[in-house]
């Protein structure tokens, strides 16, 4: 069965022609192998890039990360591109975050993918708190009621000629408005292709911890949680992208 094919209908064959199916078992295998090699998921090749580009041995509390067995994921979720990449001119930028309030210091935005932005996650909410917790954030008295936002902010518009930028600002207004509301300090972003709309334009390479100086509070960037729980072996490079901030968290209350 190849992705995207039509199926066959059923035929029936006489039993000359089986018998000489039969005969040919061995090599209809071997060329089914190598079709299987070819169309496989990308899970696996992007799993073994991750461990070898991943710092060995990560800090005892990202252990408390939960890990479950690796499914299929957005290919832009696993893999860091340019906005070049990301973005041919025919293709249209679309993405969906979840807004929660943890408490007065952080909150957190999360990219999941487009189709499923309806749903939450309860395994991703799990991640979440094992995060939280081993950056030495109490969010027990959080509800983790999902904010919600889309782009493109409606699906019957036209997409501008630049995608990039005006998806950028929609995202800014949308998390400084956010800001406003709840106070936070840090803004932990787990994020796949919206890094790039993010990323300080004064900055020569990406930032995964800076801070927004004109409204006072911080942005942590790092991989999708959908990501690490389809590649556990990510949790090595979130728990380093953490550092900083659990550092910040730690000062501000000592």
């Amino acid at each position: 069965v190849l992705p995207g094919a039509k199926a066959s209908p059923e035929y029936e064959f006489s039993e000359e022609i089986v018998e000489v199916k039969s005969t040919k078992g061995a090599k209809d295998a071997k060329q089914q192998a190598q079709v299987t090699s070819v169309t496989a998921s990308p899970v696996e090749s992007v799993a073994r890039i991750a461990v070898e580009a991943t710092a060995a041995g990560p800090e005892k509390a990202a252990e408390t990360m939960p890990v479950v067995e690796a499914s299929r994921v957005p290919d832009n979720a696993m893999t860091p591109t340019s906005p070049a990449e990301e973005l041919s001119a025919e293709e249209e930028l679309r993405f969906s975050l979840q807004y929660f309030k943890i408490n007065d210091q952080i909150a957190v935005i999360n990219e999941i993918p487009h189709v499923t932005s309806n749903h939450s996650g309860a395994e991703a909410i799990k991640l979440l708190k094992a995060i939280l917790l081993a950056v030495g954030v109490d969010s027990s008295s959080c509800q983790f009621e999902a904010g919600q936002f889309n782009w493109p902010i409606a699906a019957d518009l036209p997409p501008p000629d630049d995608q990039q930028l005006v998806a950028r600002k929609a995202l800014l207004g949308y998390i400084r408005k956010r800001q406003e509301e709840d106070k936070f300090t840090n803004l932990i972003l787990f994020c796949a292709q919206i890094e790039s709309l993010l990323q300080p334009s004064n900055s020569a390479s990406a930032a995964h911890d800076f801070e927004i100086t004109q409204h006072g509070f911080h942005i942590t960037v790092t991989r999708s949680l959908q990501a690490i729980l389809s590649v556990p072996s990510l949790k090595r490079g979130v728990w380093q992208d953490l550092q900083l901030l659990k550092s910040r968290l730690e000062s501000d209350n000592s």
